[in-house]
């Protein structure tokens, strides 16, 4: 009797089965009618949905739509704030590229917030160019970029035997073979992972470089012989962070 009972069942689900199949056969030839005109209103939909979630996230991070402007390459925003970041704790920066300075040099203590000023700067330009708003409380303006090159973090790897240095320098190779007038760099501690002397040298060389290649650049540094080209250099702004000790 078990054997007839499970049989049954078996029968049952073979009959639920062949009922769903109908069931959604009937369905999908009444889509079919009118598939042109759902696919348009998906499309449609998925438009107003973006548009909507890209104006309640302004909203959230209180940011502004930004100018794009044409003409030579440069950047201005005033009072930035990286949007993952607390906006009543964070401390604002400022940007100025392409006007008067072409590379800016940051120097500061280790925490002080050199690598979230390079990460706020290159998220907000890849934001602009992306139609949203930014987190931006004063003046907000920027050409067009066509490509934003970073090197930031260690990517220090024995499988591909790469040492802190020449993972870094793998990365500043590519970048020196791609930039030109249209594009941002983006540096964490340029020339570290050797001998301070020769990163010196290799970080001047490079930030020559990226001035003929008219290419506008943010660079983080502790060398102190850095600071000191960067004085002499009148493409080059000198920068610091501060700690706030109160």
């Amino acid at each position: 009797f078990v054997i007839e009972l499970n049989s049954k069942i078996y029968k049952l689900k073979q009959d639920e089965h062949e009922e769903i199949m109908k069931i959604l056969k009937y369905l999908c030839e009444l889509i079919k009618e009118v598939s042109d005109a759902l696919i348009i209103n998906q499309k449609m939909f998925t438009k107003l949905d973006f548009m909507f979630a890209k104006g309640m996230y302004a909203k959230e991070i209180k940011g502004q739509v930004p100018i794009i402007k044409e003409g030579k390459t440069s950047i201005e925003f005033s009072h930035a704030r990286h949007p993952l970041l607390d906006a009543k704790s964070v401390v604002a920066n400022d940007v100025s590229l392409g006007k008067n300075k072409d590379i800016i040099i940051v120097s500061g203590p280790n925490a002080g917030g050199k690598t979230v000023y390079l990460k706020t700067i290159g998220l907000l330009c890849l934001m602009a160019l992306s139609g949203l708003a930014v987190s931006v409380d004063g003046k907000c303006e920027l050409t067009y970029l066509s490509d934003i090159y970073l090197d930031i973090g260690d990517e220090q790897s024995i499988e591909k035997n790469l040492s802190t240095f020449s993972s870094h320098m793998s990365k500043l190779i590519n970048i020196i073979d791609n930039v030109d007038d249209k594009s941002l760099v983006l540096l964490d501690e340029i020339g570290g992972g050797t001998d301070p002397k020769e990163g010196e040298s290799l970080a001047m060389a490079i930030i020559d470089y990226l001035h003929v290649r008219k290419t506008l650049g943010v660079i983080t540094t502790h060398y102190s012989n850095l600071k000191t080209f960067a004085i002499e250099k009148d493409y080059i702004k000198n920068a610091s962070m501060l700690f706030d000790e109160e």
